[in-house]
């Protein structure tokens, strides 16, 4: 049963809510909020802490089945107005069901480098824009990584437009943060891994030999790229061929087309795999 009906945006329940709209607030009270139904589902169906679920009264018997799963990990679940789940969500149209949950990120430590699964590992230095840093993780998970690992002064990946922009992903490997990329950088080297980043002077992307226990991919701030201590750190340079007059590509787009390619080379990516409806 939901334990309560909420109609009123100056419910304590509700104000606090809708305080983790802004990211000083997700740190102090360590939550973030979760929109819409396939979000709420991934982290359901992951080891997500959640706190609480919210279903609109519109949708309390579409999403019965979600209130039912999140009752049995006594999750509290709240039944709100279309007007407070609209004071909660960033989205402009909602679809009627929301959670708060606790933070996924992790912290880098120098153990990490020998823990982390062989394969590919996605590493993002300053990456601003919350809709590039959400399709990298959603990439990365889609390629098979092994988890991504993020600088400090990347955006906020508890941010709502990020979230969204992960579908999910973000519940699906890990991801950790370190205040020294350049270290950690160093410690995934020092345990057999090869770490790339781009660079105009490097060499071929396409033409790289590479035998190493994995691979892992460094792509730089949108606008400056990789700064020189990180750049400084990874044992291989490589540059993307481009054929057309364009300078430079996208952030995102940029770390499909190499994190894909890495994992064609190392067998991640079979036949077999399920395909992409997009």
């Amino acid at each position: 049963m939901v334990s309560e009906t909420i109609t009123s945006t100056h419910n304590e329940k509700i104000k606090r809510l809708k305080s983790l709209r802004e990211r000083k607030y997700r740190q102090q009270l360590g939550l973030f909020l979760l929109e819409g139904e396939h979000c709420v589902t991934e982290a359901l169906d992951s080891d997500a802490r959640l706190r609480t679920l919210l279903v609109t009264l519109s949708q309390e018997a579409r999403y019965e089945a979600l209130v039912e799963r999140a009752e049995a990990r006594g999750i509290e679940c709240l039944r709100v107005s279309e007007s407070v789940m609209e004071a909660l969500c960033d989205t402009r149209t909602p679809q009627g069901i929301a959670a708060a949950a606790e933070p996924v990120l992790r912290e880098w430590k120098a153990s990490d480098a020998a823990a982390v699964k062989p394969g590919i590992l996605l590493i993002l230095e300053n990456i601003q824009d919350p809709g590039n840093l959400g399709t990298m993780i959603r990439t990365a998970d889609a390629a098979g990584a092994s988890g991504v690992l993020l600088s400090t002064d990347c955006a906020d990946i508890h941010g709502p437009k990020v979230v969204r922009g992960t579908m999910g992903s973000l519940f699906h490997l890990p991801v950790w943060q370190s205040g020294d990329l350049p270290g950690a950088v160093r410690s995934l080297a020092g345990a057999g891994w090869a770490v790339l980043c781009g660079d105009l002077a490097g060499e071929g992307f396409y033409s790289r030999q590479i035998q190493a226990q994995g691979e892992a991919l460094v792509i730089g701030n949108e606008g400056a790229g990789v700064t020189p201590a990180l750049r400084d750190a990874c044992t291989h340079r490589v540059r993307l061929p481009m054929a057309g007059r364009a300078e430079s590509l996208n952030a995102a787009v940029a770390a499909g087309i190499m994190i894909y390619d890495i994992a064609r080379r190392r067998g991640i990516l079979e036949e077999t795999s399920h395909g992409s409806e997009e």
